[in-house]
């Protein structure tokens, strides 16, 4: 058995000249969730935190296994990079009938909400809360305020470096705890560690103004699936088939690479080599047994000269042989076989379309929108300006919504003003026909409910 390649999931290993794929369980891609104690530097005495994933480092294998994937990055970046749009845009409603018909008005942009998002670089921090989203389902948004009780900034918190702290009496959770350290830290059997570094510990958001936090974390996010503290992105059961076609190509690169394939059955007569020494003489029989042996050898290795490397592919070969006139027959001689072989197996390259298959329905985008081809080719424009159009009316509404919490709260607690609304631009892909440049910004209508008028 020769192992080619292994990871804590997968091994790649060659048995009999066969490859074969075995699978492990991995304890970081299980959503058993359990409440364990840490103490750490400047606090002995520990805290209780949620862990994410049996180890404690679910999103960091998460983002890893992704990272190594061939589609599934395109396919999340491309829902980020739709959802975003053109960038933000600020509208007033206007209703003009009873029955709630409303009108969006585009205005400029409020001075105090462009200043604050200039200091802050929001569409670095949209990118970011963007990425936790679509990849983990959790944005932490770290509020920080100045001493009249204003927000000054806003930071995403990646979720590879935060975790929850256990719920109280009341099944809320009071705090979140940051460290870059959740994946290295050597837990035992009990899940209970000690380690020489600063764990960060922030009070969570407690939804009352009356209170002035001067620090605190938003947590937001899709909870769909939930299990009490952290959600779970709606692709989360496509991992095994991530997996798997991760380790496809690698066992791929592997045969190219380290494999020997028979290209050629070179076909020689016994005795070939084998020169008669015309005596019975032991000493003669013996040389002439060495000449065969050394002329053997040296007709392997100038085959293999000649036939060997990407710069001898294509060339001929040319043996002769003897006419034994007295019975109308030829001499045995050398003759060479070519070998037909298939080198991509067909069996995992078939798995390998299934499972990309498998990865783009469960990231519910068209693939034609992230330019990935399918069934051999790529989709015409009418169908990307119609996979865009529907992608955009059907799955862009509450992920802006949830992006939007949080830059809605700094407004509600700096005072920006109540009718001005914030949504997102779309660069939406028309016909040659309406617009010579193949495409126009439209404002999408922002999320943000607003009392009827009349």
């Amino acid at each position: 058995m020769n192992i080619i390649s292994q990871t804590d999931d997968l091994a790649l290993i060659e048995v009999d000249n066969t490859g074969v794929i075995v699978s492990f369980s991995n304890p970081r891609t299980t959503t058993v969730n359990t409440i364990q104690k840490i103490s750490y530097k400047g606090n002995k005495q520990g805290i209780c935190i949620r862990f994410w994933g049996q180890d404690n480092s679910l999103p960091q294998y998460r983002e890893q296994i992704v990272s190594d994937n061939n589609i599934v990055p395109t396919l999340i970046q491309t829902k980020r990079d739709i959802t975003l749009g053109a960038g933000l845009y600020a509208f007033k409603k206007e209703f003009i009938s009873d029955n709630g018909e409303v009108n969006t008005i585009e205005v400029p942009m409020p001075k105090a909400a462009q200043e604050f998002f200039d200091r802050v670089d929001i569409y670095e921090y949209l990118m970011e809360a963007a990425k936790n989203l679509f990849m983990h389902a959790n944005i932490f948004t770290e509020f920080i305020r100045k001493n009249d009780g204003t927000v000054d900034s806003i930071k995403v918190k990646d979720c590879k470096y935060v975790r929850l702290g256990e719920q109280n009496d009341q099944g809320r959770v009071e705090k979140a705890y940051i460290s870059g350290a959740w994946a290295q830290m050597p837990y035992n059997k009990e899940g209970e560690t000690a380690i020489d570094r600063e764990i960060a510990a922030v009070q969570l958001y407690i939804g009352r103004e009356d209170v002035k936090q001067p620090k605190f974390i938003l947590h937001t996010g899709d909870n769909f699936i939930n299990d009490g503290y952290y959600n779970s992105p709606a692709w989360f059961g496509s991992m095994p088939w991530i997996e798997l076609a991760n380790a496809i190509p690698i066992y791929h690169q592997s045969n190219i690479k380290h494999g020997y394939t028979i290209r050629y059955h070179v076909k020689v007569p016994k005795g070939y080599f084998y020169t008669d020494p015309g005596t019975d003489a032991a000493e003669a029989i013996t040389r002439a047994q060495s000449e065969e042996k050394n002329l053997r050898q040296e007709f392997m290795q100038q085959f293999n000269d000649l036939f060997a490397g990407k710069n001898n592919a294509g060339r001929a070969l040319f043996t002769q042989f003897d006419i034994n006139v007295a019975i109308g027959s030829t001499y045995p001689g050398i003759t060479v076989e070519p070998i037909n072989v298939d080198i991509k197996d067909e069996a995992l390259l078939s798995l390998f379309e299934k499972s990309n298959t498998a990865n783009i329905s469960s990231q519910g985008i068209h693939p034609t929108l992230a330019n990935i081809e399918t069934q051999g080719r790529l989709s015409s424009g009418s169908e990307i300006r119609n996979a865009l159009n529907m992608y955009l009316a059907i799955k862009t509404p509450t992920p802006r919504r949830i992006l939007l919490k949080a830059i809605n709260l700094v407004g509600k607690i700096n005072g920006w003003d109540p009718e001005i609304h914030f949504g997102f631009s779309d660069t939406k892909i028309t016909t040659l026909d309406d617009d010579p440049s193949g495409t126009t910004e439209d404002a999408a209508v922002a999320p943000t409910p607003a009392p009827a008028k009349k």
